[in-house]
């Protein structure tokens, strides 16, 4: 079976109504958490855009797609190719180093979360990556002992044709904007594509967008909506594989870094998302 056969074959086993998790898998660091965090918070389909040899079977963790990904843009081109058979479906894209979090995560399911976007009248939920790095040079990749970048985060308005675009907004700042003399000027925004429906037309750009405007933006025209985060080990690891910053990758530690706990709640407390008019 061709790998779009088995994706349509696998779906057929999970309603139409729960979320499907697509996990860009780049490497083994933190994938079974991510495989145990996804369940936890009710992800029941699992699809694995796998780049590891020899990752081409089914499995009881979900689905393992071959991909052939040496970048980034190679993984959107495969993300884009499953949406129209993923359509009608939300849809939670995220690499193995990472993990979607949101208000109440720790007592609501995604499908909740989802539940009462929909009834917004909306089909994406605008996201923000926090960028987790060890909290000690001895230290290796750990959920329970990373840290983030407090402060220094800035936002700017988005423009097309020379007009700003309503309720969009550009962020920067924290471990890309410190390292940024490291991080190519096309990957240094934080917001990006994380939880949205398949719908028809829409895509994901190279830079981790969503192609169509209402997906990008934040908010409703009439009041703020509920927002996410996806806290991200993937450029602590990106810095300390690269030659030319594993140096200044050895400590990430800065004045501002504050330890992370895990919570949404401590994530709301810093602006990285909040609940709109979800209570």
């Amino acid at each position: 079976m061709s790998p779009t056969e088995r994706l349509r074959a696998y779906l057929k086993t999970h309603p139409k109504t729960a979320p499907v998790g697509l996990v860009l898998v780049e490497d083994s660091d933190l994938l079974p958490q991510a495989i145990e965090y996804a369940r936890k918070i009710g992800i029941g389909a699992l699809v694995f855009l796998d780049r590891r040899p020899g990752a081409t079977a089914p499995s009881s963790e979900g689905l393992h797609l071959p991909c052939d990904a040496p970048t980034t843009q190679h993984f959107v081109e495969s993300v884009n190719s499953l949406l129209p058979i993923l359509s009608q479906r939300w849809v939670a894209l995220t690499f193995q180093s990472e993990r979607v979090l949101y208000p109440f995560c720790e007592t609501r399911t995604i499908s909740d979360l989802l539940t009462f976007v929909e009834e917004e009248r909306r089909d994406a939920v605008y996201s923000t990556r926090v960028d987790l790095y060890p909290t000690s040079p001895e230290l290796g990749l750990d959920w329970h002992q990373a840290g983030f970048d407090s402060a220094g985060y800035y936002s700017e308005p988005v423009f097309e044709d020379g007009e700003i675009l309503e309720r969009q907004t550009a962020l920067f700042g924290g471990l890309r904007w410190r390292m940024e003399e490291h991080i190519p000027w096309t990957a240094r925004r934080l917001d990006r594509a994380c939880l949205f429906k398949a719908i028809p037309g829409r895509t994901v750009t190279p830079d981790l967008q969503l192609s169509d405007h209402e997906g990008r933006t934040r908010a409703c025209p009439w009041h703020h909506s509920t927002t996410a985060a996806v806290p991200s080990f993937r450029t602590a690891l990106s810095l300390a594989r690269n030659p030319a910053s594993a140096r200044a990758a050895k400590d990430l530690t800065c004045p501002t870094t504050l330890a992370f706990d895990g919570t949404s709640q401590q994530l709301m407390d810093y602006g990285f998302m909040e609940p709109g008019q979800w209570f």
